[in-house]
């Protein structure tokens, strides 16, 4: 009975933030007008956009061959999907590269200035890592999404709009059907964002990041 209740309580948790998240991105912060696009109704100020106008996406790596992962602290984390969680990295349990290994892999890294999705398995878990893992190794079953040097695009809005339920049904009609479903890099470029100016991507993310803090 306990564990039915939690899980209740974590199913009503969920829907409430994809509630506010879409709220927010269909009414923005100011309350003007509203029009009707290919996402859905958003405010009259925003403009539509590919994430591949704005980003670049770079995939991660999978182990070399015969290679495992250790449980000893290294210093090289690997990121793997299973360790995506609730927009971030759940540290609990990560897995290691030796330093042979991880000089084969070297540059397939995530910044903290980077968005992951899974694009295998669970496709479309979007998040960000903390300061800490900055420069860690990902899996070959995630991509990173890279900010362009011009400023049009908060790395954590992005984030959030990867995870609403537009962008979601997106992602699941984008995923090539094959014995094990994957997203492509190319896919995630073409997939559409809303765009308001900057100012206001960040307020949006600092309401949403304090709502999900709240919950």
């Amino acid at each position: 009975q306990a564990i039915e209740q939690q899980e209740r309580i974590i199913q009503t948790t969920t829907e409430m933030k994809k509630s506010l998240m879409q709220k927010l991105f269909t009414e923005g912060l100011r309350g003007e007008p509203q029009k009707q696009t290919e996402v859905g109704p958003i405010p009259e100020s925003w403009e539509i956009l590919t994430i591949g106008e704005l980003t670049s996406v770079k995939g991660g790596k999978r182990l070399p061959k015969g290679k495992k992962l250790v449980d000893t602290d290294t210093g090289f984390p690997y990121i793997r999907v299973t360790d995506f969680n609730e927009f971030t990295v759940d540290k609990s349990d990560l897995r290691f590269l030796t330093n042979e290994i991880q000089a084969e892999i070297s540059r397939y890294i995530i910044n903290e200035d980077d968005v992951y999705i899974s694009i295998a398995g669970s496709i479309g878990i979007s998040g960000m890592i903390s300061h800490d893992l900055d420069g860690a190794n990902l899996t070959e079953n995630a991509a990173r999404i890279i900010s362009n040097d011009e400023g049009q695009l908060y790395p954590r809005f992005l984030m959030y709009w990867l995870a609403t339920d537009h962008c979601q049904i997106e992602i699941k009609a984008q995923t090539v059907k094959n014995a094990q479903p994957k997203l492509a890099l190319t896919r995630i470029k073409s997939l559409k964002i809303p765009l308001p100016m900057l100012e206001e991507q960040i307020k949006l993310s600092e309401t949403m990041d304090m709502l999900g803090r709240k919950i």
